[in-house]
């Protein structure tokens, strides 16, 4: 701990000296100056950002002959529309600067032995300001703040540190002085006599511990990345100070990888909301249980929410919408009716083996079931109705869709053109044209297509889901029913996902509370793949050691759970059920090296076909793409790809 590190140093000095910025107080951005850029999307100022950093460019040359400016010097340089904002810039620093516990509790042991503590900072805010928002953070109790625009004298050229000595009539020696930039905190005072201790920013300590965020970063400098990469950092810094039990892993995965994803999502369908006239939002149930609940943190008092369910089997069971040639669809829908009513069940008898058979029955009986659907519908429509809270149109959320099914039943209860479906994506059909509705990702075909559905959808289904078993039906009261019997296989699942809930919970909630209700501005899909898509490509160990443990159905009966991301047997597994074995580690994300080579060698090559485009793939089931060359032949596109096919 930094604390023990630098107890005797304090205890050696009469005087103990603070930096502001990344020091006692952190900002929820990687870059500082992406405040600016937040506060242009909240104002909805275009190229605000910009101006102000120009403004502040000019006002330094403008008053040359001052090591420092000021914010009112900053704002004469802008125009007067531009400088209206002032009073907003102060009040999101105000708002989002965080104290940072782990000097906190320096400065705290400092009060404690009796020393005299200052605070030393290079900024253009206001030294009265400054005081009030670090004594609103818990800072209270320094002797005095010397800010650089106050003085006209920086740390940075060491002219600040020889004025407060100066002022405080102290020898240099007795001061010690701890700040995170190791040029004006550390070297600058070290040259005017005081001694100094460098101080890791948190952010810098948070790359050294998270790898994988700092590769991305790095590679997607963008401002979504910065803010959510600022929340993570903060809430890390917090965690590490409690002294209490590390959070469990899939809490710690739902607040740093589904945390942003969520709250970008939730936003983006809030926004689409409002512009549509949408003030119901129904969440379809499994895919909007966390949906809902980040939605909920925004507190939008224009918007009512609901979780529903609008289950396929509904659309069965209340508007006959089944496909005529499906076994499991056609006896479902006999099954059922032939539980509701004893007569029909006794003239129905043995529900037949094949789909024609149990449609011819279906059909033969249409007078007995026709009624029956009639009062389940009846029944749905009430239970659908008592979420309405608000006149006017309702949008049903769901992740992706096909059929557009949730929609349809939804449509038959309140009317087609008072229904709105949002959706991360849409897998294009005929039919979809005949839908109102907005998308978080383009309307694309391939469900392979890594820039909309990341690298491996099925995670992503994992991350928009519920802690409940598949629901089979509902009652008219609207109470799940769900099967008698839940795979071991499902029950992990729903202990794991419960927690991994509650911590993409947790970051909107901390959202609310960092920025005060506003918005973050993280709603761009790409921004969204990319991140999750990161954590696909470089799981840590502990990733791939944790998720293991997590299956999913591979169809809709549930009859067969498989890996979701990795697979990691005994070796014996191999030897007791190769074909078991061979099967799940194909389906595997997460492939050790003799996995992956195993897998290349069984499946050498691929081939994917659309119109006007055939690819050929060698080692289809790489890991990645590792070349990929293309020949355009008239219309047509030929081309030959080592690697993983799709990428």
């Amino acid at each position: 701990m930094f604390l023990d590190k630098i107890k005797p140093l304090v205890n050696a000095h009469s005087v103990i000296s603070f930096d502001i910025f990344d020091t006692l107080l952190i900002r929820p951005y990687v870059r500082p100056a992406d405040l600016f850029l937040h506060l242009e999307k909240l104002q909805k100022q275009p190229g605000w950002a910009k101006h102000r950093r120009q403004a502040e460019d000019a006002a330094r040359r403008k008053y040359a002959q001052y090591e420092d400016i000021t914010l009112d010097e900053i704002y004469e340089e802008l125009s007067a529309a531009d400088s209206a904002l002032k009073a907003e810039e102060m009040a999101l620093e105000r708002q989002t600067l965080q104290p940072n516990p782990e000097i906190q509790q320096v400065f705290n042991y400092a009060k404690q032995q009796g020393k005299r503590i200052i605070i030393v900072s290079d900024m253009y805010l206001p030294e009265d300001f400054l005081t009030q928002v670090l004594q609103e953070k818990g800072f209270t109790g320094f002797e005095k703040l010397y800010v650089s625009n106050a003085v006209r004298k920086l740390k940075g050229t060491g002219a600040l540190y020889r004025h407060v000595a100066q002022e405080l009539k102290v020898a240099p020696a007795d001061f010690l002085h701890i700040g995170d930039n190791f040029k004006s905190d550390v070297r600058r005072a070290k040259e005017a006599g005081w001694s100094a201790v460098w101080y890791p920013g948190v952010a810098h300590q948070y790359w050294a511990a998270h790898p994988r965020e700092a590769r991305f970063f790095k590679q997607n400098p963008c401002y979504e990345a910065s803010v959510s990469l600022g929340v993570l950092i903060w809430a890390w810094q917090k965690a590490r100070m409690q002294k209490e039990l590390e959070n469990p892993y899939f809490y710690r995965l739902g607040y740093a990888v589904g945390g942003p994803v969520a709250y970008g999502f939730a936003r983006w369908i809030e926004q689409r909301a409002l512009n549509n006239h949408t003030p119901n939002l129904f969440f379809a149930a499994r895919d909007g249980y966390t949906l809902q609940r980040v939605f909920d943190t925004f507190q939008n008092k224009n918007l009512h929410t609901a979780y529903i369910y609008a289950l396929r089997f509904i659309n069965r069971i209340c508007r006959l919408d089944y496909y005529k040639g499906a076994l499991d669809q056609t006896s479902a829908v006999l099954k059922h009716f032939t539980q509701v009513s004893p007569e029909l069940k006794k003239a129905v008898g043995v529900i037949p083996s094949t789909a024609a058979e149990c449609q011819a029955l279906i059909q033969k009986y249409m007078p007995q079931i026709l009624p029956l659907a009639q009062q389940e519908f009846a029944n749905y429509q009430a239970y659908l109705k008592k979420y309405q809270k608000f006149d006017g149109k309702v949008g049903i959320v769901d992740s992706v869709t096909f059929s557009f099914s949730a929609q349809k039943l939804i449509e038959s209860v309140f009317g087609k053109e008072q229904v709105k479906g949002y959706y991360w994506s849409v897998i294009p059909s005929q039919e979809s044209e005949s839908y109102g509705f907005d998308s978080f990702l383009p309307p694309t075909l391939g469900i392979e297509t890594s820039s909309v559905y990341t690298h491996r959808w099925d995670f992503m289904e994992f991350l928009f889901t519920a802690p409940e078993p598949p629901v089979k039906n509902i009652l008219p009261d609207g109470t799940a029913v769900y099967a008698p019997q839940v795979p071991e296989e499902e029950q992990k699942r729903i202990k794991a996902y419960r927690v991994l809930s509650d911590g993409m919970l947790a970051f909107a909630q901390d959202c609310a509370q960092i920025f005060g209700g506003r918005d973050i501005f993280v709603s761009k899909g790409h921004f969204a793949v990319a991140w999750v898509n990161s954590f696909l490509s470089y799981p840590t160990a502990e990733d791939k050691q944790e998720m293991a443990a997590i299956r999913h159905a591979s169809d809709t009966n549930h009859s067969e759970y498989l890996p979701l991301l990795s697979y990691r047997p005994p070796a014996a597994e191999f030897w007791k059920n190769p074909k078991k074995y061979l099967r799940f580690i194909k389906r595997s994300h997460w492939k050790t090296p003799l996995q992956a080579f195993l897998v290349s060698v069984l499946s050498p090559v691929a081939a994917t076909h659309t119109p006007g485009n055939f690819t050929l793939y060698f080692l289809p089931r790489a890991q990645r793409c590792y070349g990929k060359l293309s020949l355009r032949v008239g219309r047509r596109v030929l081309a030959v790809a080592v690697g993983r096919k799709g990428e």
